[in-house]
């Protein structure tokens, strides 16, 4: 018959064994410092171990008009792509404040609009915001300095330089460049694909929510597309000194489709 003594007998003389192998593990006697990049290791191979059903995350799919300039005002696309499934036992659901990704599966279409006529390239990159979240469009005037030829307003196209006092508040995920070929012959749409996998390293990325909200505390994932050239307004001829293409509706349609996999943490 087990007993309150008995019970905690064994609890002392199991801790006494643990504490001993912890001390022999993550100890230095001679430096007397402790080892915490072994302790680290050994939380994340644990955490691996724990978290053993992954699930799956599709986002709603995006469509929007990328280009050089929007008139008269910035062309750059930027949006909080961030996933927050709400909480529930369901696949694509998560169950605490935080979860882990592992991987993710960005698809992208670009269509010429109706006047597009010559080349278009977009300048896709995703950032990790390091710390506090941020407005779409802070981090678009923190990230980037307005493009030096353009003069009048400020643009930030795919020329435009990175901001180094900022820089090293947003760390670079993925940069893929794509360029649509020129309409030839009259009327002849171009359309290009593009696929962008990931893989969030060795640990995954973190991400952290508000107590039971879907409201993100840390760990927020930015996207910015930036074009060399096209006006994709539907009304308003750009005249901003040194823009490339003026015209109406010579900018791209894009399309996007997003995937995350994660685990709950």
């Amino acid at each position: 018959m087990v007993t309150y003594k008995s019970a905690r007998n064994y609890g002392r003389r199991t801790g006494k064994k643990v504490f001993k192998v912890a001390k022999k593990r993550y100890y230095n006697k001679k430096r007397k410092t402790v080892n915490y990049g072994k302790m680290a290791k050994d939380v994340q191979v644990l955490k691996s171990i724990i978290n053993s059903e992954k699930k799956q995350l599709t986002i709603a799919p995006i469509t929007t008009n990328i280009g050089q300039v929007n008139g008269n005002s910035e062309g750059a696309y930027t949006v909080d792509i961030t996933p927050a499934p709400v909480q529930g036992l369901q696949d694509s659901q998560r169950i605490g404040d935080s979860l882990k990704i592992t991987t993710a599966v960005f698809d992208f279409q670009f269509i010429h609009m109706s006047s597009t006529t010559a080349p278009v390239t977009a300048l896709i990159e995703i950032y990790a915001v390091q710390g506090m979240p941020q407005a779409t469009s802070t981090f678009l005037n923190q990230l980037y300095l307005p493009t030096t030829f353009i003069t009048g307003t400020s643009i930030r196209d795919m020329h435009a330089k990175y901001d180094q006092d900022y820089r090293s508040q947003y760390k670079l995920i993925a940069r893929r460049k794509i360029r649509v070929k020129g309409d030839s012959y009259s009327g002849q749409t171009q359309l290009r694909s593009l696929k962008i996998p990931l893989r969030f390293g060795k640990y995954g990325h973190h991400i952290k929510y508000q107590e039971n909200t879907s409201t993100i505390a840390s760990g927020q994932i930015m996207m910015c597309v930036r074009c060399d050239a096209g006006n994709f307004n539907g009304s308003v001829t750009s005249t901003v000194n040194n823009v490339a293409i003026p015209t109406v509706g010579s900018g791209l349609k894009m399309n996007m489709a997003m995937e995350y996999y994660y685990y709950d943490n």
